[in-house]
């Protein structure tokens, strides 16, 4: 698990082609994605829907799993 992670971290440093070989440019790939709004807003929509849909699934896995767990279900 280590070893890819470090890889990827490694491989974000660089101007990445395979093909015709990479260049170390450093944090200059993060200062541009930090610096574009885009990535702001996906961060912002992310988190919204995470804190939002995530508890949602849980809320209703656990009403559905208490409701089968009754004895006098019916269908159950």
């Amino acid at each position: 698990m280590v070893l890819p992670i470090g890889y990827g971290f490694h491989i974000s440093l660089h101007d990445w082609n395979p093909l015709m070989g990479s260049k170390f440019i450093g944090f200059d790939n993060y200062l541009k994605l930090f610096g574009t709004e885009r990535f702001w807003n996906d961060l912002v929509v992310t988190l919204i829907y995470s804190l939002l849909v995530i508890p949602l699934i849980l809320g209703f896995g656990l009403l559905f799993a208490i409701l089968l767990h009754r004895q006098r279900f019916p269908g159950r």
